[in-house]
């Protein structure tokens, strides 16, 4: 008998097999039908036979297991048989009310690609070893039933003796909410057994009447028949009461079983209590979803801000052409009149400080309604946006102020020291809060900085097992790095910027895509295995299949 049975869809196979093999190392016997063939009787047969004789069924939850016709069997095959059941989800992305309602009775176990294998290996590990003597009692009185039943009710099959007292005590046992449940065919084969040990104590009890008779006319052959016959009378009383005391079990079990649908009564509850939770969970959905409308609000907002600066710059415009108009009166009436021009002059002066002002004003615009659109980012917990308006209200802040690039977001502290600037202070106090607020938030730090390259970094990658990264460069290189930012190789060998790079299911094989029109694979010491020809323009991209088996480039020509 194997001890999992694991019901999947093709579709998940690579996955399957990984779980297979984690199974297998912790030294569990496990069924799975590896076979990609038309199904026939006799392969469902072995399907079923698979099924009956494991004591815990797996099915593995996706969009196409929900959805599969035999899956969907395999399960209703294991409930008929009160396997113990176990859903670890692999794949969303399908309706509730397609999944089994057996399925959905029992709390799943995470296995989709974002989780953690490990962690919830371990969880799988326990649920399969929690109670395990009694599911493996459950298998092996399932199939013994099951050949009872094949063999039309063999009475030579029945259960005897001690094991018959056993599967009773088991029996008593189970009935109290234990999961699986006994079936209907084990209590079938369970009653006709102890019915048959019934029966062949009545004749025992027939056999020692008749005794008894021939000992009673043999009283008179001395006292010692009379003790015999005390015996025997002994004898039945004690059989009379273990007769009583199995009845008395089996009342006892008939108690458990109500007491197992009252506690089913009560999980009915708690799925109801569940549903509430998912009700109060799309309330929370609802909510991030007006907070995302505020943010829109807040965008509105700052392009009203900006369409007052452009107002207030066109009218500085506006002036220095009056200045301008009235400088070239000035110029032609010179020698008439140098009041005139000094008039002029001033009027000249007085429209470039207006333009100045009104420049000032624009830029003090655009950097509040930049500071205030990161606040409202963050305050909206939409970080990623927020990071990138941040650096560039650090970008703005730099040229404004001088501070070096490297510095613009890590030491905002240090604008507030700078040199007298366009930037009023209510306006530079409000880019470095905005600042400080991404830098602290839930401990957004940046960790490290990886320098190396001498031109524009095209695309980064980190490399299936997140020990290794991987970056491509206009200078033509791509480089490896570990997660300090120490550099480990320098991949050289395109003539062109190299467009983008990807790592291989196994993190063994770099690929990179470069505007020289190749594809090259390198392993990870940096040795080149592969150049691949055959694009006539730029590759702007190349990506690895999940499985590792695929290399897909996109090209320019």
């Amino acid at each position: 008998m194997a001890d999992v049975f694991i019901s999947y869809s093709r579709r998940d196979k690579a996955f399957v097999q990984v779980l297979y093999d984690a199974l297998r190392a912790s030294q569990y016997d496990t069924w799975i039908d590896w076979q990609d063939i038309a199904p026939t009787t006799e392969w469902w047969q072995e399907i079923e036979a698979g099924i009956e004789a494991a004591h815990t069924f797996i099915f593995v939850i996706s969009p196409d297991s929900v959805g599969s016709t035999y899956c969907r069997q395999e399960v209703d095959h294991a409930v008929q048989h009160g396997k113990r059941l176990i859903p670890i989800l692999r794949r969303r992305d399908f309706e509730q009310s397609q999944l089994p309602p057996k399925l959905s009775q029992h709390q799943w176990l995470m296995f989709q690609p974002e989780d953690d294998f490990d962690s919830a290996f371990g969880t799988l590990v326990e649920t399969i070893n929690t109670d395990l003597e009694h599911k493996k009692t459950h298998t092996r009185l399932q199939v013994r039933a099951i050949e009872w039943q094949q063999q039309n009710q063999d009475a030579s099959l029945l259960l005897r003796g001690r094991e018959l007292e056993a599967a009773e005590q088991w029996l008593i046992r189970a009935s109290t909410g234990k999961d699986p449940a006994p079936t209907d065919l084990q209590k079938d084969y369970l009653a006709t057994s102890v019915a048959a040990r019934r029966s062949a104590n009545t004749r025992q009890r027939a056999t020692i009447g008749v005794l008894a008779v021939l000992l009673l006319g043999a009283i008179a052959a001395g006292g010692l028949a009379w003790v015999q016959y005390g015996r025997t009378q002994a004898a039945l009383d004690r059989e009379g009461e273990a007769r009583e005391l199995a009845e008395q079990r089996l009342n006892e079990a008939e108690a458990a079983r109500q007491a197992a649908e009252a506690a089913q009564a009560n999980e009915a509850e708690q799925r109801q209590i569940a549903e509430d939770n998912e009700k109060a969970a799309e309330q929370s959905a609802q909510d991030a979803q007006d907070a995302l409308t505020q943010a829109e609000t807040a965008r509105a907002a700052e392009a009203e801000q900006r369409q007052v600066a452009v107002g207030a710059l066109q009218r500085a415009e506006t002036g220095e052409s009056e200045a301008n108009r009235q400088a070239a009166v000035a110029q032609q009436q010179r020698d008439l009149a140098q009041r005139n021009e000094r008039t002029a002059q001033e009027a000249t002066e007085r429209a470039n400080a207006e333009t100045r002002r009104a420049e000032r004003q624009a830029l003090n615009a655009e950097t509040q309604a930049d500071a205030l659109t990161v606040e409202n980012l963050i305050a909206a917990n939409l970080m990623t946006p927020a990071w990138r308006r941040a650096l560039q209200l650090g970008r703005t802040i730099q040229a404004i102020e001088g501070t070096p690039a490297t510095d613009a977001l890590t030491k905002a502290q240090s604008v507030t020291a700078a040199l007298p600037s366009p930037l009023e202070p209510s306006t530079r106090l409000q880019a470095v809060s905005a600042l400080r607020k991404i830098y602290y938030y839930d401990g957004y730090l940046q960790r490290n900085q990886l320098t190396g390259h001498t031109d524009l970094v095209r695309s980064v990658i980190f490399s299936p097992d997140g020990q290794t990264l991987a970056s491509a460069s206009e200078d033509g290189t791509v480089k490896l790095w570990d997660r300090s930012g120490r550099e480990l190789q320098t991949l050289t060998g395109h003539t062109d910027t190299v467009s983008s790079v990807s790592f291989s299911s196994d993190g063994q094989t770099v690929a990179s895509a470069s505007r020289d029109g190749t594809v090259k694979l390198w392993d990870r010491s940096g040795r080149e295995l592969q150049t691949l020809t055959g694009h006539t323009d730029w590759v702007l991209s190349v990506s690895f299949s999940p499985d590792g088996q695929t290399l897909a480039s996109a090209s320019a020509d």
